[in-house]
């Protein structure tokens, strides 16, 4: 056999067997942004939830992570500087369209982490979907920062 071939998994047949789809952990359930008075939601901070989920986005990349982030960002920052929230609020239902484009395009090009990527899809429209006002588009953004710790902490290298 020729040297080029050494040491790839062959699985004992002869031919090169790809490895299989790594499967991300569960995408837990989301609590509401805001209580039913209108505060914010203590139960979103809690260290367990935030660490479930930045276990089942973990191998999404650090770039798009903060693309993501910086794209939240930016429409909280234009909320606090006096842009009015109805304004605003037809750039964050196309946050939808963004992360959907970016999840696939991700997805394509690397299958091993594509339930990573699902599962961001999924917290990003539960998040979204979440949002009807300024205050609760506020209380997501800083849900995320909050998210971006635990997700830098445990986050594969890429």
């Amino acid at each position: 056999m020729a040297d080029h071939y050494q040491g790839r998994p062959n699985n004992g047949h002869g031919h090169y067997q790809a490895p299989l789809e790594q499967e991300a952990p569960k995408l837990p359930q989301l609590p509401p942004l805001l209580t039913k008075d209108g505060s914010l939601n203590p139960d979103l901070f809690k260290e367990e939830l935030l660490t479930q989920i930045a276990k089942s986005i973990q191998n999404v990349s650090k770039s798009q992570m903060r693309r993501v982030f910086d794209d939240v960002k930016r429409h909280k920052f234009a909320l606090e500087s006096g842009k009015k929230w109805e304004e605003v609020y037809p750039y964050v239902l196309m946050q939808k369209a963004q992360i959907s484009y970016l999840c696939k395009r991700k997805s394509e090009e690397n299958r091993f982490d594509q339930s990573y990527y699902q599962n961001l899809k999924s917290l990003i429209y539960s998040l979204v979907n979440m949002c009807n006002s300024a205050k609760a588009y506020i209380v997501y953004t800083n849900f995320l920062e909050a998210l971006y710790g635990y997700y830098y902490e445990i986050a594969k290298r890429k």
